[in-house]
């Protein structure tokens, strides 16, 4: 175990200088995935970008046309998904090669607002950088092209900002956040409009805050401010990782006396988790959009409650029959979850984000270790039946619609519990190195796949 001291935490000018060449190195392959992936390829990026668009033009709630839950986009954006659009999943015949991309480069920005359904299950938060970089080029007219992947790397460099301020903000998980940050999926989401991509970022802050304002042995109202904002924000992108916050309550390491400030701070993180949650809650009710025409999520839920055990054996049994998909989703499977990287590299990289953690020297109790496992356990089987209620068609006896990169918000926690394990500066060096030598290899073997198969 672990003794915490005062000046453990606390960042010297090199770490924080390898901080900034890490996230640099880090945001340019996030922006190499946002520029080399065509338009749309990022599953589900039609919708998060219409989302994106119509939000810049302050379309925030959806309504029903036709018997249609939708909402408005300019005719440019609209015109710009039709042009570049191409069915890829399971189709390796289909490509989208240059010739369409620079077709859709001729394509002017329009106004004329047309109606489009689509599915908006999440508040505005998420689509912050796509929208205001929408907002811009809206007002300067930019070519729908462009404006696309401006909003891509602008997304790109705000989740590399969040994952560079969660490292600043806790020193001693630095190297872990680079770790989950350099995998080829969340670079891959970085790079995109996808919604998941400042979710995975704004849960790995929000993890890193709570882990740093649990270590606090003063109240530091500052920090506990800014964990009680970013956990109000991470329910407002997604309220299943909300729960992450709750790391600032682990059992803290030795050295700590009684704080007449904890019952106040609990309270506080409670009152905000409880914002955010209603508010996301609201949303989602209110412009409800059914994700496929077989699921039933009233009868789902009906299902859980008359036989609990049952679903609790099918999703553990999912998780076990799925562990090896799972895993390289979690590492890296791009495009429609379709595009496997090198086997060995993603085995490689999964085992050694692992030897990583069990590598650092983190201050952690037992009973701390026994709290992220048991909030990583439940985090999951909330994820499982998420997916079970909202995308499972009643009567099946598995468990439909979960991709490894769902995880990738739960990863630090996930992580926890193993960490310092191995208490030996060599090993954890040369691990690290690695590992980074690892994560190259994987991101520039990523680089190549995607261009073979959409070029």
């Amino acid at each position: 175990m672990t003794n915490w001291t005062p000046g453990k935490m606390r960042l010297m000018k090199n770490d924080r200088r390898a901080i900034v060449w890490t996230c640099l190195a880090i945001w340019i392959f996030a922006v190499g995935y946002a520029v080399i992936t065509p338009p749309f390829q990022v599953p589900d990026e039609v919708a998060h970008y219409w989302h994106a668009v119509s939000l810049a033009h302050g379309n925030v709630f959806h309504v029903m046309q036709n018997g249609r839950m939708g909402t408005y986009v300019p005719k440019s954006a609209r015109d710009f998904v039709y042009l570049t659009w191409v069915e890829t999943a399971g189709k390796p015949e289909n490509k989208i090669g240059m010739a369409r991309l620079r077709a859709a480069n001729e394509l002017p920005y329009e106004p004329e607002p047309v109606f489009r359904s689509f599915p908006a299950l999440y508040t505005p938060i998420p689509y912050l950088p796509g929208t205001l970089t929408s907002m811009v080029a809206d007002s300067l007219h930019v070519r729908p092209l462009i404006a696309f992947y401006a909003g891509r790397i602008v997304t790109a460099t705000a989740c590399v900002l969040l994952i560079a301020a969660a490292m600043l903000e806790c020193g001693e998980l630095a190297a872990i956040i680079a770790a989950i940050a350099a995998l080829p999926m969340t670079l891959y989401m970085f790079g995109s409009f996808s919604a998941d991509a400042v979710t995975i970022s704004l849960a790995i802050y929000t993890t890193a805050v709570a882990w740093r304002a649990r270590s606090d042995d003063t109240m530091n109202t500052r920090r506990w401010a800014r964990l009680c904002v970013a956990a109000a924000a991470l329910a407002l992108c997604k309220m299943l990782y909300a729960p992450l916050a709750l790391l600032a309550l682990a059992p803290r390491a030795r050295g700590y006396g009684g704080s007449p400030n904890r019952p106040r701070q609990a309270i506080s993180l409670f009152v905000s988790l409880a914002i955010g949650l209603a508010l996301s809650a609201a949303m989602v009710s209110r412009q409800y959009h059914p994700l496929r025409p077989d699921a039933n999520p009233k009868v789902q839920l009906q299902s859980i409650a008359a036989h609990p055990a049952h679903i609790a054996s099918l999703v553990a049994k999912d998780f076990v029959a799925q562990y090896a998909g799972y895993r390289d989703q979690f590492i890296g499977r791009l495009g429609w979850v379709d595009l496997p990287l090198s086997g060995f590299l993603t085995v490689a990289a999964f085992y050694l984000l692992f030897a990583v953690a069990m590598t650092r020297d983190v201050a952690i109790t037992p009973a701390a270790r026994l709290f992220a496992l048991l909030l990583t356990l439940s985090l999951f089987f909330a994820v499982s039946l998420s997916q079970y209620v909202a995308w499972t068609p009643p009567g099946v006896e598995y468990v439909d619609g979960i991709q490894g990169r769902y995880f990738l918000p739960l990863a630090v926690v996930l992580l926890l519990p193993v960490v310092s394990i191995v208490r030996n500066k060599r090993v954890s060096v040369a691990v690290l190195a690695l590992y980074a030598f690892t994560a190259v290899a994987i991101n520039i073997d990523a680089f190549v796949v995607l261009v073979k198969r959409y070029y």
